[in-house]
Parts: C-alpha cells; sequence; structure tokens
C-alpha cells in the first residue's frame, strides 16, 4: 500500500531545499508523542512538522484508512457521501477516490488552517472543507459514512459522547471509527462502540455481532499495513527497509443490519506441520479452529486467509 504517485510527488516538491537535518529534527520530535500514545492525530504546531507529517505519517494513514474503507464497502455497499471529522490534510478523502468510490459530496471539517490549505492542493474543487474545533460543531449536513480518522482519541472524555451522537445523526448508513493499534487507541474503539450500539448501532466490522468484546485486558483488537516507504520517509527516518507495518484498530457501526463475517480473524495464521490454527473472534467468542490438509477445500482458503480477513 502507498500514496498515489501524484501525492507523492506533491510532498518531495515541498521538501526540496529543506535540509535533510531540518526534517528529521522536526520529525523527532512529534513521533515521540505518536509513540508513547499521547494523542492519536499528532498536534503540528509548526508547518515545518506539518510536512514531516506529510512525508512520514500520511502513507500509514492513508493504508490503514484505505484497508477499513474497503472493509465497509464489502459490509455496507456504495458510498455516494463522506463526512470526515478531523480530516487533516484529506487523508481520507484520497482513499476513497483511490478505492473509486463516486462520491458526489464531501464535507471535511479540520481545525488546523495550514492542513486545510495543503488539502486543497489535492482535492478536487466541489469537497467542501470546513474550519473549525470538532467540539464546538453544530449543524453537519447528513450523509452516507461519517469517519474519524485518527482523531476520536484526542477528543477530550466530556465532549466524546456529544460528538459522537452528532455523528451518529448525520449518518445514513455508517460511522466508521480508526485508531492507532494500541490499548489507548483501542480503548477509545471500545468506548465508542458501546455508546452507538446504545444509540442502535449495528456492529459490521470487525466484529461478528454486537455481543460484548471478548478481548481480556491483556489483549487488544488490532489489525496491520504494510506500507511502501518512499526514499524520502526512509530518509527522514533513517530506515533501511522499504515498507513499514502499520498496526490500527477500527470499528464500522451501520445504522442498518449490513453483513457483517462470523467470523474474523484475529492473529496471524499459525502454519505448522500440515495443519493451520486460526485464531477467530465469533458470535461465541474466540476460537481457535485447527485445518488440517484433509479437509482439503477448506484447507486451501485456510492457505490464503491472513490477519483480518473473514473466514
Amino acid at each position: 500500500m502507498q500514496l498515489p504517485a501524484h501525492i507523492e510527488e506533491h510532498i518531495e516538491s515541498m521538501v526540496r531545499g529543506i535540509p535533510l537535518a531540518t526534517l528529521i529534527k522536526h520529525f523527532q520530535q512529534y513521533s515521540l508523542s505518536y509513540r508513547d500514545g499521547m494523542s492519536s492525530q499528532i498536534s503540528l504546531p509548526s508547518q515545518m512538522e506539518k510536512i514531516c507529517y506529510l512525508a512520514t505519517r500520511m502513507p500509514a494513514t492513508f493504508g490503514a484508512v484505505t484497508a477499513v474503507f474497503q472493509e465497509c464497502e464489502r459490509r455496507i455497499g456504495k458510498v455516494s457521501s463522506l463526512l470526515d471529522f478531523g480530516a487533516g490534510p484529506g487523508t481520507a478523502f484520497l482513499s476513497a477516490l483511490e478505492l473509486g468510490w463516486e462520491l458526489k459530496s464531501a464535507m471535511l471539517l479540520e481545525k488546523s488552517q495550514e492542513f486545510i490549505a495543503l488539502g486543497k492542493q489535492w482535492t478536487p474543487s466541489w469537497v467542501i472543507w470546513q474550519k473549525g474545533d470538532l467540539v464546538k460543531l453544530h449543524a453537519v449536513p447528513k450523509s452516507d459514512v461519517a469517519i474519524f480518522s485518527y482523531s476520536l482519541g484526542e477528543i477530550p472524555e466530556q465532549n466524546f459522547k456529544e460528538l459522537l451522537a452528532k455523528a451518529w445523526d448525520a449518518t445514513q448508513k455508517a460511522i466508521v471509527i480508526v485508531e492507532p493499534g494500541t490499548p489507548r487507541g483501542f480503548k477509545r474503539i471500545l468506548q465508542a462502540r458501546e455508546y452507538l450500539i446504545g444509540l442502535g448501532g449495528r456492529v459490521v466490522a470487525p466484529c461478528p455481532c454486537n455481543a460484548p468484546c471478548p478481548m481480556t485486558n491483556t489483549e487488544w483488537c488490532h489489525f496491520s499495513i504494510r506500507i511502501s516507504r518512499s526514499s524520502l520517509h526512509r530518509r527522514i527516518k533513517h530506515a533501511q527497509l522499504g515498507y513499514e507495518d502499520e498496526k490500527f484498530c477500527y470499528m464500522i457501526l451501520a445504522k442498518e443490519e449490513g453483513s457483517p463475517c462470523k467470523e474474523r480473524v484475529i492473529k496471524t495464521p499459525q502454519h505448522v506441520s500440515g495443519r493451520i490454527v486460526l485464531t477467530l473472534c465469533t458470535a461465541s467468542g474466540i476460537q481457535n479452529k485447527i485445518v488440517s490438509k484433509k479437509e482439503k477445500d477448506v484447507f486451501v482458503f485456510a492457505k490464503k486467509t491472513h490477519w483480518g480477513m473473514c473466514f
């Protein structure tokens, strides 16, 4: 997974003439906050830090959201309108375009004027950008899908439910939430899940049903997507590999029944001596399923199965 070529080229053009040492310094300043889980969408006070974000975090955000949007389309069908709470530079909108969504309208809500200015450079003129603090929102338009992409973790506890209620009221098909694949990100996902189920939401992914999450206090439900690193990305991070694995949590809650999968693979399948061991989340809880070579068709399918897929 990687950013569209024209976006990568645009970011490359923005950093021309900036010393690499300067980029590395600003990258290090905000990356510590992300690793420590201090915020799901880092507060970036300077223009330089925003540029570093585009080069080093935007690809991972794009990859995670694209993977979740693919799942969203499988569960609720076509989407024609999008409402983004905390849009950053428009990453989720770009993911929707990359997947070929035929959007007729999109409103992107973002508090940073700098991110709005950047996002307007690569989003169509018909996209509506609205500047403002999410907790001070009043009316928002109806939309098929509302998304919180690495932004819900920024919302103060006292404003959390009120904002979710506004988003739910505006949603015609589903709310999509993506957070870092950390215990803290998962906790926020669970809080949103419980509250939205109380409003009538139906979980369509990744969970197979609305039952309480069976994960224990020592585990958290998260997934992974492999992200290609550009040359600039590698230089800023002092990275040798041409890729990185982005861990993320997500939840999709629909207004209607949708079509959740009955069993989801929640860990990397284990291949051992003619058998494949799958850890599955089911309506009855977490179960380990052993598939042997004797089950020919099932075994062939299990060999193609990976973490995050339906089984």
